[in-house]
């Protein structure tokens, strides 16, 4: 089972790499196209300028929550020994429930790439996306504005990838450092 999580959540992550690159690429030929005649106070054309708009709709976020989640659960079955299944979408109980040396690893991973956090920060990020999964796959039922941090929802999927690299031999160093290099891009 835990081979098998792992290629699920690659599967949704390379989904948001997807959705993300052709979203920032709607946005780069909308500008081309439009070029001097948008209008600055037209709410689109502001989130473009602004760059708001450039991360991905609520299937991006479903996608990269749903990897992370599953990610967690891969980490947390080979630092445990076992193939049971680990029920629950809340990230940030997943996190909290990894063995000691594995959330050590992780915030380690984590601290590379953000050095400005630290371990509360961190936490305090886990708990702003907790429930995305559950949240944006039924926006639809109440499409209030709900807080994500995609940009952190990427660096963490991009550790616990590496994290993970040992335990399956697709994830090589050089696509964690290209994986990283590209998020410090954005």
């Amino acid at each position: 089972m835990s081979k098998t999580i792992l290629m699920i959540a690659d599967h949704f992550y390379n989904a948001y790499r997807l959705l993300e690159d052709n979203e920032q690429a709607v946005a780069a030929e909308i500008e081309r196209v439009m070029g001097d005649r948008l209008d600055p106070t037209d709410e689109f054309i502001e989130r473009v300028n602004n760059r708001t708009f450039r991360q991905t709709g609520i299937p991006g976020v479903t996608c990269i929550a749903f990897a992370t989640e599953l990610y967690l659960k891969a980490l947390a079955m080979f630092t445990q020994g076992n193939n049971d299944r680990i029920n629950g979408h809340n990230t940030k109980v997943l996190f909290d429930n990894l063995p000691a040396a594995a959330k050590q690893e992780l915030v380690a991973a984590i601290l590379a790439l953000l050095p400005e956090d630290n371990e509360e920060s961190i936490g305090q990020r886990l708990a702003v996306n907790a429930r995305a999964f559950e949240e944006f796959r039924y926006f639809h039922e109440e499409p209030t504005g709900r807080d994500y941090m995609q940009a952190f929802a990427v660096v963490i999927v991009i550790c616990l990838r590496r994290v993970l690299a040992p335990h399956y031999p697709h994830i090589t160093k050089e696509q964690w450092v290209a994986d990283a290099l590209a998020q410090q891009q954005h």
